[in-house]
Parts: structure tokens; C-alpha cells; sequence
């Protein structure tokens, strides 16, 4: 009787979904980037399975499956990005060798979400009232061809210039 050489420990590349699904073009980042901290502050490491996302809750679980290809691997999003129009994900180049896309570059995939983080449930917005005091510091006058105008360097007070009025 002879036993099978051990094969080395993988995620599976299947599994039933979880949760909801979405379609995207994903891309793959290493190099440049290997040994520098990511937005969750661990250190990034092109050889483990982990992906950016812009918009999903770091720490959660997704399976990406290469459209093209079928094949698919479950990352862990650690970090946040891609900062390019059009693509939805960035994956380590570990996680892009899984999925086939390492020599395309990009390509579409499937993102299924597997597990719900604390930080994904949704909140009703704190409801708040009371009056709202609008220091000078936060905007300049100028006079500009014998009108005044108002410059906002911060976005808040633009919006709470547009309460009081």
C-alpha cells in the first residue's frame, strides 16, 4: 500500500455562496508594493491571498472567480484600492496566479462575499439636532471685481453654509 505524497495546504477553491454577488474587472498588484503597509496596517505580502477593495469592509472573506477562466480562490480584503476608473479589485499576486489573470493583467471576475463582518452591518445614521456654529477658519472672503465671494476649504462647511441659508 503507498500513500500519496501530502499536497500543500490551499484554501478550497469552491464553496457555496454566502452572499451576495457582483461582477467586476479585477487586477493584480505585488511587487512595488510587497513589504509596505496596508490600509488594515498589516505588512503587505504579494505571497499571501488578499486583495483591495474600495468599497468592501476590511477583514471580510470573498471568492473571486475568473469569468474567463472558472478557476477561483478566497482572499481576505486588507487593504484598499484599485485607484484606477473601471476596475472593482486588486488582487496579490498570489491570488491572481490562483485565478489565471497574472499574465493578462485584468480580468472579469465574480466577487461573492462569504462572511459578514461587524463593520458591514448596516446602521441607521445617528440622528442629531441642535445648532450648528460655523467658525470664520473654515472659509475666506475676497473681493473679486467689486462682489464678494465666499472660498470653502472644507467640505463641511460648505455643507453647513447651505443649512443656514
Amino acid at each position: 500500500m503507498t500513500s500519496s505524497p501530502a499536497r500543500p495546504s490551499t484554501p478550497p477553491t469552491h464553496v457555496g455562496s454566502k452572499g451576495p454577488s457582483t461582477t467586476t474587472v479585477a487586477s493584480w498588484y505585488g511587487p512595488g508594493f510587497n513589504g509596505h503597509r496596508t490600509s488594515s496596517g498589516e505588512v503587505y505580502n504579494q505571497h499571501q491571498l488578499t486583495a483591495a477593495s474600495r468599497t468592501l469592509p476590511l477583514g471580510s472573506t470573498v471568492q473571486v472567480t475568473n469569468l474567463d477562466t472558472g478557476k477561483s480562490t478566497i482572499v481576505r480584503i486588507n487593504d484598499r484600492g484599485p485607484f484606477v476608473r473601471g476596475r472593482g479589485l486588486d488582487l496579490s499576486k498570489a491570488a491572481a496566479d490562483q485565478v489565471g489573470l497574472t499574465h493578462a493583467g485584468t480580468a472579469r471576475v465574480r466577487i461573492t462575499r462569504l462572511d459578514a463582518t461587524a463593520s458591514a452591518a448596516p446602521e441607521a445614521p445617528e440622528e442629531w439636532s441642535g445648532n450648528v456654529r460655523v467658525h470664520h477658519r473654515y472659509h475666506s472672503h475676497y473681493y473679486r471685481h467689486g462682489s464678494l465671494h465666499r472660498t470653502i476649504h472644507d467640505p463641511v462647511g460648505t455643507w453647513l453654509l447651505e443649512l443656514l441659508h
